[in-house]
């Protein structure tokens, strides 16, 4: 159709296709969360989406275009994974910095909600017998 080979055409658009890729990340989190959502998770969605880009720009140009999206997930997936271990997000201004105090013991169930009034269950009731 095009008269292109397919090793023209792969690399054509693996030249093409890294800056949706780039800006996909950014799209969905937008999408999903608002612009709120993106100002807190920008560096990760620069490094998963800059990652998956330049690989398929180097899969798609240099490797072959056949593992291009296999290659090109796998190096965004490791090069996200290690930023998140390194990455420490700041505290969002939402948050209060004291602790919160602990929660109030709970109450004992009055005696008409028991299920056994006597505290102890009757043999047998746990499901096993005597």
């Amino acid at each position: 159709m095009t008269q292109l080979s397919d090793v023209t055409l792969g690399a054509m658009v693996g030249r093409q296709l890294p800056f949706i890729a780039l800006l996909l990340p950014f799209y969905v989190i937008a999408v999903y969360g608002g612009l709120k959502a993106i100002k807190g998770v920008w560096p990760v969605l620069l490094v998963s989406g800059g990652s998956f880009a330049i690989m398929q720009f180097i899969s798609s140009n240099y490797l072959g275009y056949a593992l291009t999206d296999v290659l090109s997930s796998l190096a965004s997936l490791g090069a996200t994974l290690l930023f998140v271990k390194m990455w420490k997000m700041a505290p969002s201004r939402n948050t209060r910095s004291a602790p919160t105090p602990p929660a109030a013991p709970a109450r004992p169930l009055p005696q008409h909600l028991r299920r056994f009034p006597s505290g102890a269950a009757p043999a047998g009731a746990d499901g096993c017998p005597g």
